[in-house]
């Protein structure tokens, strides 16, 4: 125990400070950076000792070599264009800005940014682990959108080499790494993966029609540009005859997000048809939600609804007015032999108190149980 002990007490508290970093380039075209790292090692009965170290990294943490380039920025997507000599780096997700006969290195955190051709747009993240926001850049602009962020990551060298690899003192290497989202017209971005499934997951509003059009195979982006394609030219007919509110993609995208089946109902083969009502403000302000229609108590059916639409941000301008939205919960259990249960159930035009009446937003479940009767919930008015 004693020995242990020792142990402990002596072992040394490590501090690392990287300094300054060389980028370069060998005759063969491969690139690597060189830094300092200073560690200071605070040792029991003994003053602060520092050592020194160089490490060697395959690549750069930036989008290009040389990491400047011309490029220009936004600090708001509305303000100037500002032309200066940009630098990305992917691993620390910062742009970097040295303006013409300035010395001074700033990091910027720009709306819109062009460096090396390719554009730039800050969004929101909505990935696990990914601070605040994430770059985009567009490999498709369509109604529906496909975007890529790109990162790196180091990682180590496996030992013996990795056949290309000739530096003994290369300590790790910069990895690219790319996400791909969709995005529908003002909504979020989309995290998808280049699979049918997800891509299924996506088009949920056409999902019979797209699982048609989309391979059993790996994807490639191609592949999945001519699958947006066709997404989109079917979208835009069903939504021609539709209200702008219904097309509109962050008010869909939150229906979509937020309603979900109610286990209770589920459970119990129960489906139905809620129609809430609500105003939209001139600021796009979703208030006054009430559910139009009998209440179902213990399913949950209004509840979900109210709760989504509780929680919708702030629309876009020009869809101000008073509305009544149905939302089918219909029902399948893939152990019966029948089809898609649909509520039959409507609200009379009386109810709707000269609301505009919305095209219906669609709750779909399938389940796999033992057969029993499934059945219609439509309560009483009041």
């Amino acid at each position: 125990m004693k020995t242990w002990l020792f142990l402990i007490v002596g072992i040394a508290c490590i501090t690392k400070l990287q300094g300054q970093c060389i980028i370069f380039q060998e005759k063969n075209g491969q690139v690597y950076t060189t830094c300092d790292v200073y560690s200071s090692a605070v040792r029991p009965q003994s003053s602060l000792a520092a050592t020194y170290n160089q490490v060697t990294y395959q690549g750069t943490q930036f989008s290009t070599f040389p990491i400047w380039q011309a490029g220009s920025f936004r600090l708001d997507t509305k303000g100037e264009e500002i032309n200066c000599q940009l630098a990305y780096n992917l691993f620390a997700n910062e742009v970097l800005c040295k303006l013409a006969g300035d010395s001074v290195t700033r990091t910027i955190t720009p709306a819109q940014f062009t460096i090396n051709g390719i554009d730039y747009t800050r969004q929101a993240a909505n990935l696990p682990g990914i601070a605040n926001f994430i770059y985009f850049s567009k490999l498709y602009s369509g109604p529906t959108a496909l975007l890529v962020s790109s990162g790196k990551k180091l990682v180590p060298v496996q030992s013996g080499g990795n056949g290309y690899e000739k530096r003994e003192t290369v300590s790790g290497a910069y990895q690219i790494y790319r996400n791909y989202f969709i995005q529908k017209g003002n909504a979020r971005p989309e995290f998808i993966t280049l699979t049918k499934k997800s891509l299924l997951a996506a088009f949920y509003d056409q999902a019979d029609e797209m699982a048609r059009q989309i391979p059993d195979k790996d994807l490639t982006l191609n592949d999945v540009i001519q699958v947006l394609t066709y997404y989109d030219s079917v979208s835009i007919g069903s939504q021609a005859n539709r209200h702008p509110l219904r097309n509109d993609g962050v008010f869909n995208q939150e229906l979509h997000n937020k309603i979900i089946y109610p286990s209770a109902a589920w459970s119990q083969a129960v489906y139905s048809r809620v129609y809430a009502g609500f105003e939209v403000t001139e600021l796009g302000d979703v208030k006054n939600i009430t559910i139009l229609s009998p209440e179902n108590a213990g399913f949950g059916f209004a509840g979900e609804v109210r709760q989504a639409l509780e929680k919708i941000p702030r629309l876009g301008p020009g869809l101000a007015g008073t509305y009544a939205l149905p939302v089918a919960f219909t029902y399948k259990n893939s152990e019966e032999r029948s089809e898609t249960h649909w509520p039959i159930n409507q609200l009379a035009d009386s109810y709707l108190n000269g609301r505009t009446l919305l095209e219906e937003f669609v709750v779909p479940i399938v389940v796999a149980k033992p057969v029993i009767g499934s059945r219609e919930v439509w309560g009483y008015y009041k």
